[in-house]
């Protein structure tokens, strides 16, 4: 009889624990229809982040980029926020070598490049893309610094690629302080 009622409390709190443990769960669905989401950052930036891309061209081009030859994108909005996940350049040059920094901040002072190498050149053209993680700021606009051997000039055209995001979604209105 004690072996019987043993069972049967057994049998009963495992009922009871299974139960319990399927009113926990939150189906898939639910978790969707009420826009619960369990995430990396990554990819909550990808879902409040709109697709962003800019790009320019320089027209005429430069004579000399031996100091370096500066080509800026748009303007980052004010509010905003802009997480770079891959830049473009293409162009033409006289040189046989050159490198390419791209900064995030707009400007070679402050915190570091978001990307710094040298440009692929054959027969006076290179095309580039590469990865890069970068924040740009609201308010800033990024630059793109071409340099080549004195003498040798470049044409360009450049762009950004990354999600763009609205600060005043985050709590408190602003965005996060950026770990640069």
């Amino acid at each position: 009889m004690k072996r019987l009622k043993n069972l049967a409390v057994g049998v009963a709190t495992l009922g009871f624990l299974m139960i319990l443990g399927s009113l926990l769960h939150v189906p898939q669905w639910v978790a969707k229809a009420a826009g619960i989401y369990s995430s990396p950052v990554s990819n909550i930036i990808e879902a409040y982040g709109v697709p962003y891309q800019s790009g320019a061209a320089a027209g005429g081009g430069f004579s000399d980029c031996f100091v370096g030859c500066n080509f800026y994108t748009a303007t980052v909005p004010a509010g905003y926020r802009l997480f770079v996940k891959q830049i473009t350049v293409a162009g033409n040059t006289a040189a046989s070598s050159g490198s390419l920094v791209f900064y995030p901040s707009g400007s070679p002072s402050g915190y570091p490049p978001g990307y710094a190498g040298f440009l692929n050149i054959s027969g006076g053209f290179f095309a580039m893309t590469v990865p890069v993680t970068a924040v740009v700021d609201g308010g800033v606009q990024p630059l793109f610094v071409i340099q080549t051997p004195a003498g040798s000039g470049a044409s360009a055209a450049y762009s950004i690629h990354g999600v763009l995001v609205n600060c005043s979604t985050f709590p408190g209105g602003t965005c996060p302080a950026a770990v640069r």
